[in-house]
């Protein structure tokens, strides 16, 4: 159909060829194409989003994964690798490698239903428990992000925007009001640490869950579920949050209810998606189960 078809700008193009790898493809040809220059390039793969349609040569590849569904996401995933390692070819390629930040991430946990595994994390795509949330990020800037480093540190995608600023060697303007920080003093390794912040999610309005953050404490309120409580974890020592602590610690409950509560009166209702209250289940999401792959989405 029409809205599905690949455009190039406003052009829609002949059908044809990998989904992934015309992405992949497309990102290579508008490096060669812009590499004399400075450019942003945003890369939004599919993968591994359904259909379950991976590459006849990768499930070959993957035959020793028995589970059929695991093994044709495994196969998605395979195929976004290759095609991350296309488009970093690409920067050697022109002599990018050394003046471009690039930042490998996702938008949302894996989706369990279509063959993603989120162990030891609970819930998957589309709920506000870690296994829904928490994702990956990885950057690569030779000369200014020391190979393998790790930082612990809970950061966003909207810190983005104000890193990729600075990094441009550009400041943010206040009047931006962003809700992101820059990450470029953590990333270099001129700051130990970033400062203590709270992060804020919220899925379908002031109706459905809100989860806030603040170091290792996280609350999570399923509104849409009636006679639902906020529940309150300590990550640190439950990454699976399997145990409520919200009775424990009634205070921390309190002040990160005050914080969501400003937060979310700054925001305006969607404008679709939101959802109606539903049967409590009080235990709702997914608990970590132990299967027999532990690979991560």
């Amino acid at each position: 159909t029409p809205h599905r078809v690949f455009l190039e700008n406003t052009t829609p193009t002949a059908e044809g060829g990998y989904t992934t790898d015309r992405i992949g493809d497309g990102a290579c040809r508008f490096i060669a194409e812009h590499h004399e220059s400075p450019f942003f390039l945003f890369v939004s793969f599919t993968a591994p989003h359904g259909p379950l349609q991976a590459k006849a040569e990768d499930l070959e590849t993957l035959s020793h994964i028995a589970r059929e569904r695991r093994r044709k996401y495994a196969g998605l995933v395979k195929s976004l690798d290759d095609n991350v390692g296309k488009i970093l070819a690409c920067l050697d390629e022109h002599g990018l490698t050394g003046n471009t930040l690039v930042v490998f991430s996702n938008d949302n946990g894996g989706q369990t239903q279509t063959g993603a595994n989120n162990f030891p994390l609970r819930g998957r795509k589309g709920m506000l428990w870690e296994g829904g949330i928490r994702v990956p990020m990885a950057m690569r800037w030779p000369g200014q992000i020391a190979a393998g480093s790790i930082i612990d540190d809970p950061v966003m995608a909207l810190d983005w925007l104000p890193t990729f600023v600075e990094a441009a060697g550009q400041s943010v303007d206040a009047d931006w009001e962003l809700d992101g920080i820059s990450l470029l003093d953590r990333l270099t390794g001129e700051a130990a640490q970033l400062p203590e912040r709270s992060l804020f999610w919220r899925r379908k309005g002031s109706t459905g869950a809100i989860a806030v953050r603040r170091g290792n404490w996280k609350l999570i309120h399923l509104r849409n579920e009636e006679g639902a409580e906020p529940e309150l974890y300590a990550l640190d020592g439950d990454i699976g949050e399997s145990s409520d602590e919200a009775d424990k610690h009634p205070e921390v409950v309190r002040q990160l209810q005050a914080e969501a509560e400003q937060w979310e009166s700054q925001l305006s209702e969607p404008l679709w998606n939101t959802t109606r209250p539903r049967r409590n289940k009080k235990s709702g999401g997914e608990r970590p189960r132990n299967r027999s792959s532990r690979q991560t989405p």
